[in-house]
């Protein structure tokens, strides 16, 4: 405690209260994402719960909180501006801060509550790629990367995620198999010797095969699209990988398990 040898300071934190529940119960976030995605975001708000055991804000303090410009006007206790300055930040995000001060008879006892609520809008992972159903469905992966070390660390965590995945060095090794076996993703790497990864995706898709409508997720460092240029990939992935990235992109019917931090 700052101020006081003894007392005490609660913080809560309300993770998300709808605005049809804001005078009732609250839901969570966690709450939210376990029912049915709603159509549209739902609008609500973050709220932070601030109580002490303090001797409270005099009435005169709370008042001036109502007022539209900032007061400096200093006592032995400080100008008590920090408060202000609060209310006008969350003035500009929409948002609010109330206060309440009880004294000595209140049944919690004597202190404050602040509550600061923020804006906010619920609404599904926008990262998600593959709906409910199709996440349980194990794909067929092709990896295509001439680097080794990363071939390897791409398969053992698309398996992981409960895929079956082949791997292979360069745009020569992958053509045959492209050209006889369907693949739900192919991850193709975009500096690659001889062909790259953008002129064989292109030839994927242009060539009219098996492939040509398959996930085809481009594995670089950036992005690199061409400003004019067709681009033939579907999604993207930086390195290095993050497992959880790659597990957004082609979804996992196995277990959710340790996946490797980066590729």
């Amino acid at each position: 405690m700052r101020y006081t040898s003894f007392g005490h300071v609660q913080v809560r934190v309300e993770h998300f209260v709808s605005r049809q529940s804001a005078t009732g119960s609250t839901a969570s976030a966690s709450d939210i994402r376990g029912a049915e995605a709603p159509a549209a975001p739902v609008v609500g708000m973050v709220r932070f719960v601030v109580h002490d055991t303090g001797p409270g804000l005099p009435p005169p303090a709370s008042d001036r909180l109502k007022i539209a410009v900032v007061p400096f006007a200093s006592s032995g206790d400080g100008t008590g501006i920090g408060l202000f300055v609060v209310r006008d930040v969350l003035q500009q995000l929409g948002g609010s801060v109330d206060v309440r001060t009880r004294d000595a008879s209140h049944p919690e006892g004597r202190g404050t509550t602040f509550t600061v609520s923020i804006p906010a809008l619920q609404v599904q992972d926008a990262a998600r790629r593959v709906d409910r159903d199709e996440s349980s469905k194990t794909l067929h992966v092709l990896v295509v990367d001439d680097l080794s070390d990363v071939r390897r660390s791409l398969g053992d965590v698309t398996r992981r995620l409960g895929h079956a995945c082949r791997a292979v060095g360069s745009a020569a090794e992958a053509r045959p198999l492209l050209a006889s076996t369907q693949f739900d993703a192919v991850l193709i790497d975009l500096e690659m010797p001889d062909t790259d990864g953008r002129a064989l995706a292109a030839e994927v898709r242009q060539g009219g095969g098996l492939n040509a409508a398959s996930m085809l997720i481009l594995i670089s460092a950036a992005e690199n699209q061409a400003a004019g240029q067709a681009w033939p990939f579907d999604g993207f992935l930086e390195k290095p990988i993050d497992g959880q990235a790659l597990a957004r992109l082609i979804g996992s019917p196995a277990k959710p398990q340790a996946l490797s931090a980066s590729v």
